[in-house]
């Protein structure tokens, strides 16, 4: 059911990324011209590292934290997903070494992550503003909905980061049968598979749509 539910979840999400990218997200320059626009932005925010500064020190780490933390969930979610949505098996040999590895460096950049960006990614009166012309079916501005969904996104994402995790340090101790244990793994890639979507939003709506910002990693308000 699972490898069902994430290969129909994530083709759905695909599908609407590729749709908003043509609609918007690659309005007047090419697939291409994206792809090496967010690489430079990568190696801008890595290369800053060489000038922090008392002023521009918090802004530096956000970036850094952002970067390390989105490497460590491409890790988790290739080596999670991979044998099960593409091979229909269990993790397990160097994916599952590799998972186990990087886990718990991804909790703590998680953690790290929450404490630098709440601040920046916390709700205005604007936002909820947008909540009640969304109810309203009124007319939305598009930068504030893309707004609302990106800090949406990165709430969810710290959300389901709980079962996530609990999940994995549940099933560690003898307090569960099997049905127990199996019961903790199926939240887990159901926590997985929502945590997977909220961040690969999050971070397209923050790349994408904040092109036209100076910066996009969470410096601008």
């Amino acid at each position: 059911m699972l490898r069902i539910l994430s290969i129909l979840a994530l083709l759905a999400l695909l599908i609407l990324l590729v749709l908003d990218m043509r609609k918007e997200g690659l309005k007047g320059t090419s697939f291409r011209g994206w792809v090496r626009t967010q690489w430079d932005s990568v190696h801008s925010l890595w290369e800053s590292r060489r000038s922090i500064t008392r002023g521009n020190a918090l802004g530096v780490l956000r970036g850094l934290f952002y970067l390390l933390t989105l490497g460590l969930f491409l890790i988790l979610a290739v080596t999670g997903f991979l044998p099960v949505v593409m091979f229909g098996g269990h993790l397990s040999g160097v994916l599952l070494l590799v998972h186990v590895t990087a886990a718990p460096l991804f909790a703590l950049s998680l953690a790290f992550l929450s404490l630098l960006w709440a601040h920046r990614q916390r709700f205005t009166v604007e936002n909820w503003g947008t909540v009640k012309h969304l109810a309203a079916r009124g007319k939305v501005r598009r930068d504030s909905l893309i707004d609302l969904v990106r800090k949406l996104c990165f709430w969810l994402v710290l959300f389901f980061a709980l079962p996530l995790i609990l999940s994995i340090i549940l099933g560690v101790f003898p307090l569960f049968g099997t049905d127990g244990q199996d019961n903790l793994v199926l939240l887990h890639g159901l926590s997985a598979l929502l945590l997977t979507i909220t961040a690969v939003v999050h971070t397209y709506t923050l790349t994408t749509h904040s092109q036209r910002r100076h910066s996009y990693h969470g410096e601008h308000t």
